[in-house]
């Protein structure tokens, strides 16, 4: 008889919400399923019977290899292909069997999809050997992230590897996986116990620098990656994706000058790696080099990915660069270009979030009304589910377009997830509804309070807004100090008086700055002011969020004012060289961009702004020379000399950003402060 072709082998514990998928996706193929079971205690080995599947039991001895080795041993088939429990084979199915009758290859190499949330941009891809030769003796090395590929090479050369058509994809790393079942905890145990025996294993040491950047601990992440960079060989398989993680580390830990450094190598090693430029590109973007950031991006977005041997992010040289490019282009002032790329990028991806709302926000500037705008939205995104209206409504959210909102959210109020909850809420105040917005904020307080800091302010603004009282359900569930503290900041809303707290109580001051903060959002500027005349603390700050909201009239009439009585800080001299600047006055600008810098040393943005301001002024004073002689090579020399040391200095993101939002309040009325009140 002759011997089976093709076996599927699974180690498994306590895996009852996958399996049953995962079999399914391979009961077609397979002549022999094997799952070794290291102690299941939920229906797991039940499924696993059920199936037709020889179940080995075994005791878990902290070791994958292991369990790996023992399901070899039990193996009766030509070929085995190695799955975990919590992946699925969605593609190749059809030439598999055709393609093992026929190969003298001793191993395949599968690509696997990794899912790390629930959208498509999400996705991590890599090959890897999964597909080998069950009759060879071949073996598992390795008590995590067990590797197959070091015996097979041992007996032969790379040439006997192939890829295959297999795709797989693996749902281990979705975030509610991960901490249902503590795989973290667990993985950094093992590979812990494994570093014992061989301290300076640059593949483990590797293993758990991804696993402690999984655990939100970067900086542990960057020593540890450090170390296994100094002892890993230029040509191990997984050098690549180690460079790309110690970057993405340093990045998160706002080391960019280091990240630059260290990608200006490796790109040049690995040109065909996406991930790598993107990266270089975020870092060189970061310290200012917006030319040199947009040439990564650029090359980014022409490497070739088919069949590539890297680990991958999906878009990386696809819709994330063309964002890149963009996002830089709207900084030059290059709108048109910036919004033919955000197309672009939507192009590859209609649902890339940071593309539809980049795109938003160009068509707000170009003068678009939120109904147009939506109406552009809809065109890419092509809504047909509540999922969909989320996404746009989120979108048209967070460029203030509330009122355009709104009716998206009402229409699938009912299968809203949190994020949707929060959206309808926002929605509801920035229009003015607040009774209606305090009933929602109350009844879903268990899904918005975890998701908004702001939570008790909302609550409690929704109410004083409309005049009324905070309610017993409001206080209820505070400590009594903080009863005390929003009891007082009630009265002093409400009358302008201090019963049995001082002016001066810290905590109430910072209570109150937090609200007086919202309050300023929520364009409740009455409210936001009396509270801002609490404590001769909170005034500057009011003129501080009134400006960094978009109130520019009304911030800058508070300054002038501070600045007649020579309480004006750094801060504030540099808000109001911003506002001269931005209208063309370079010569009173420079002067408050150096006052500010003389009062704070460490305000750089305010030297930039400085800078900024002579160049603008030599640039004036050469394009007047030039209209007289046009044709004189030295005036335009040096013009362009200046223009590209101003596009430089641009780069360095020193100029307040204002979001969709925000720019809605910029031809707010001056100081009519009551009017902003619904």
């Amino acid at each position: 008889m002759d011997k089976k072709l093709l076996g599927v082998h699974l180690v498994v514990r306590d895996e009852e919400t996958f399996l049953s998928r995962c079999l399914s996706t391979i009961r077609d193929l397979a002549d022999e399923v094997i799952i070794v079971d290291t102690g299941s205690t939920d229906g797991t080995l039940q499924i696993a019977r059920s199936s037709g599947a020889r179940v080995i039991e075994t005791r878990w001895e902290h070791d994958f290899s292991k369990a790996r080795n023992l399901a070899l041993e039990h193996a009766t088939t030509e070929w085995v292909l190695v799955l975990d429990a919590d992946e699925a084979l969605v593609e190749g199915q059809g030439e598999l069997l055709e393609t093992l009758h026929h190969t003298d290859a001793e191993a395949f190499e599968v690509h696997i999809e990794n899912w790390l949330g629930p959208e498509s941009e999400d996705r991590v891809g890599y090959r890897t050997v999964r597909l080998f030769r069950a009759d060879r003796g071949y073996r598992f090395t390795g008590n995590i992230h067990e590797q197959i590929a070091p015996s097979i090479l041992g007996l032969h050369p790379p040439s006997k590897f192939c890829n295959s058509s297999i795709k797989l994809v693996h749902y281990g790393y979705l975030p509610e996986v991960m901490q249902r079942k503590n795989k973290l905890a667990r993985n950094i145990a093992m590979i812990q116990d494994s570093l014992t025996k061989n301290p300076r294993d640059p593949f483990q040491l590797y293993n758990l620098g991804v696993s402690f950047c999984q655990s939100g601990k970067p900086q542990a992440a960057y020593a540890v990656l450090q170390e296994a960079r100094s002892g890993t060989d230029n040509n191990a398989a997984y050098r690549p994706t180690l460079i790309r993680d110690s970057a993405k580390v340093m990045i998160e830990l706002q080391r960019y000058d280091e990240a630059c450094q260290l990608l200006q190598a490796e790109t040049a090693r690995y040109r065909d790696y996406p991930d790598l430029y993107c990266l270089y590109a975020c870092s060189l973007e970061q310290i200012g080099l917006l030319a040199e950031a947009y040439q990564a991006y650029e090359h980014a977005a022409q490497c070739v990915t088919i069949d590539s041997k890297y680990v991958i992010e999906a878009g990386m040289n696809s819709y994330r660069p063309r964002y890149g490019m963009a996002t830089i282009s709207a900084r030059w002032g290059d709108i048109k270009t910036s919004e033919s790329l955000q197309r672009a990028a939507l192009k590859d991806h209609p649902r890339f979030r940071p593309s539809l709302l980049g795109l938003s926000v160009l068509l707000k500037r170009h003068g678009c009304t939120d109904e147009e705008v939506r109406g552009h939205m809809e065109a890419i995104i092509l809504p047909a589910c509540a999922e969909d209206n989320m996404l746009l409504s989120g979108i048209l959210t967070e460029i203030g377009a509330f009122s355009t909102a709104l009716p998206l959210l009402r229409a699938s109020q009912e299968r809203l997830n949190a994020d949707g909850k929060r959206n309808m809420c926002e929605c509801l105040m920035q229009t003015g509804q607040f009774i209606e917005a305090y009933k929602k904020l109350d009844s879903w307080k268990d899904e918005i309070r975890p998701l908004n800091p702001y939570y008790l302010h909302d609550l409690a603004l929704c109410r004083l807004s409309e005049g009324k009282n905070l309610p017993y359900s409001f206080y209820e569930d505070l400590p009594s100090s903080e009863k005390k503290i929003w009891h007082a900041l009630e009265l002093w809303i409400q009358t302008m008086e201090l019963q049995d707290i001082e002016q001066t109580d810290p905590i109430l001051t910072q209570i109150a700055k937090e609200c007086m903060d919202r309050a300023v959002q929520l364009r409740l500027l009455r409210i936001a002011s009396k509270l801002s005349e609490l404590n001769v603390l909170l005034p500057r700050a009011f003129a501080s969020r009134l400006y960094r909201n978009g109130f520019l009239h009304a911030a800058a009439e508070y300054l002038l004012r501070f600045m007649e009585q020579n309480k004006l800080d750094a801060e504030g001299l540099f808000m109001l060289g911003e506002i001269l600047y931005d209208k063309g006055h370079f010569g009173q600008s420079v002067n408050l961009f150096e006052q500010a810098a003389e009062l704070d040393p460490n305000c750089m943005h305010a030297r930039t702004g400085a800078a900024l301001s002579y160049l603008e002024m030599a640039s004036e004073l050469i394009s007047e020379c030039l209209r007289e002689q046009p044709d004189d090579p030295t005036l335009r020399n040096e013009w362009q000399r200046v223009e590209n040391s101003k596009k430089k200095l641009t780069g360095l993101r020193w100029h307040t950003e204002w979001n969709g939002v925000q720019r809605r309040n910029f031809n707010a009325a001056k100081i009519d402060l009551p009017m902003h009140d619904r």
